[in-house]
C-alpha cells in the first residue's frame, strides 16, 4: 500500500516571477547555483505570440560566446486545462540547464528533455524542502 504524503497547498502554488527585477535576480540565484556565472544571460517574460506554441520557455544561446537569452511565458496566456502548473522558477532552471547539456547529442530532444525536465523539477523540489521531485511541483 502507498501512503500519500499530504503536500502544503503553499508548495502547490505556483511561482511567477512578478516582475523583470525579479526575474533577473532569479537568473542570477540559479546561474550561480548552476555554476553558469561566465555566460551572459537576459531573461524576459514574453506574450504566447512570442514564443512557439505549446512552450513554457525558450533558451537561445551561442555556445562559443556564452551568451544566451531566455524566453518566459507571460501568466495571462497560459491555459487553465494544462497540464503543469505555471511555475516560472521550474522553467527558468530547465532553460538554463540546457545550457550544460547543449552538447549532448540527441535525436529531436527525445532524451535531453525528459532527463532536464527530471534535473530541474528535482532542484526546484530540494529548494522549496519536498522531497517528491515533479509530482509534488505538477500538483499529482
Amino acid at each position: 500500500m502507498v501512503v500519500r504524503k499530504r503536500i502544503p497547498p503553499k508548495l502547490l502554488k505556483p511561482f511567477v516571477y512578478g516582475s523583470q527585477c525579479a526575474l533577473d535576480a532569479g537568473l542570477v540565484e540559479w546561474q550561480g547555483l548552476l555554476r553558469l556565472d561566465d555566460w551572459a544571460v537576459s531573461g524576459r517574460i514574453v506574450r504566447a505570440f512570442d514564443i512557439d506554441a505549446g512552450t513554457h520557455g525558450r533558451c537561445s544561446y551561442i555556445p562559443c560566446n556564452r551568451v544566451a537569452t531566455i524566453l518566459l511565458l507571460d501568466p495571462v496566456d497560459y491555459g487553465p486545462g494544462e497540464l503543469f502548473l505555471q511555475d516560472h522558477e521550474r522553467t527558468l532552471v530547465h532553460e538554463l540547464l540546457h545550457l550544460h547539456f547543449h552538447f549532448v547529442p540527441a535525436v529531436d530532444g527525445v532524451f535531453e528533455e525528459p532527463a532536464i525536465e527530471s534535473v530541474a523539477c528535482g532542484l526546484i523540489a530540494l529548494k522549496r524542502g519536498v522531497s517528491r521531485g515533479c509530482s509534488v511541483l505538477v500538483g499529482v
